[in-house]
């Protein structure tokens, strides 16, 4: 293909995907609100379950977006699946019947539900930062799972999903899982997902994004305020830091969504034992900024806050 021509087409992708995205979030709410009032459907398999969730909507987004959001509310990550990537029990009907699964096995319960709707759906194999350790050692195998949906016939068809992140959370450890429904990861920003996620093959990265694997573990951890600010650029944009002791750095993300922004804070730490601190930040149509000065000699995670939601995750060192 002509490099100028797959330049504009992936410009389009992207473009296409934010608007896509943003245009339909009140679309959205009516039916995240029949699904929530539709419960869990605990005695019926994957094809009954479908038909029932689907039923009401015509168009193959609203489709997907039903199946997305029973699957998120209903399904809960399996922490010690997650850690041993086990396989067993991915297959939709299992994922159904035990409530809980790996995120292969939320993909694969997606595609399938998917495909029972003539919805073109496909699982990638690719990779995950869970925890700021991931900033020293690459991982032997992939370690994550989640679908692009297909709704045309053009490049710019294509769309993020990843049930299993929409789930909950998982804490560093991949120990403990919090249910906690989002939907943030439902047609999800390209720009936003291709920071936290790295496709095995590199054909399902939708628009731009790292160009290797070493490139995508070298980026901060990414949260759910970015994927709601639509954030397009980190600043710092490496996940390790190291500042020197009483000397301010600068911190900024643009965003096009600055005016939701309410409150930013930083955390030291995490668990109990974590230190959140509110910031005075500036903020203009381009997206937010602010300076922090480094007080204390430490070791530490460091992660910033939008309206009360992880923006992003650093390892940090401050040294004389």
């Amino acid at each position: 293909m002509n490099m100028k021509l797959f330049g504009l087409l992936s410009a389009f992708v992207i473009i296409n995907l934010c608007s896509y995205a943003q245009g339909n979030e009140k679309r959205y709410a009516s039916i995240d609100s029949f699904i929530f009032k539709t419960g869990p459907l605990l005695t019926s398999n994957v094809a009954s379950i479908t038909d029932s969730i689907t039923l009401p909507f015509s168009s193959k987004a609203d489709k997907a977006r039903a199946i997305y959001t029973w699957i998120a509310n209903n399904i809960s990550l399996d922490p010690k699946l997650v850690r041993t990537a086990d396989a067993k029990n991915t297959e939709p009907e299992n994922v159904v019947l035990y409530r809980k699964a790996n995120a292969l096995g939320f993909s694969l319960l997606f595609q399938e539900m998917c495909s029972q709707e003539n919805i073109r759906c496909l699982s990638v194999d690719g990779y995950y930062k869970f925890n700021t350790a991931a900033f020293d050692e690459l991982p032997d195998e992939v370690n994550h799972h989640w679908n692009v949906v297909q709704l045309g016939s053009s490049p710019s068809d294509w769309f993020y999903v990843d049930a299993a992140l929409g789930s909950g959370l998982l804490d560093s450890k991949i120990s403990l899982f919090t249910k906690r429904f989002s939907a943030a990861y439902f047609f999800s920003n390209s720009r936003v997902f291709n920071l936290a996620h790295f496709p095995n093959n590199q054909a399902w990265m939708l628009g731009e994004g790292p160009k290797s694997i070493k490139e995508f573990y070298a980026l901060p951890l990414i949260g759910v305020a970015a994927y709601q600010l639509d954030i397009n650029k980190l600043n710092p944009s490496t996940g390790k830091l190291i500042f020197q002791l009483n000397k301010s750095a600068n911190f900024s993300y643009q965003t096009n969504k600055a005016a939701l922004i309410n409150n930013i804070s930083i955390t030291k730490g995490e668990g109990p034992k974590a230190q959140t601190e509110r910031i005075n930040f500036n903020s203009n149509s381009g997206g937010v900024s602010f300076d922090y000065k480094f007080k204390k000699e430490e070791t530490t995670i460091f992660s910033i806050r939008i309206n009360d939601e992880i923006l992003c995750t650093y390892q940090l060192e401050v040294s004389e």
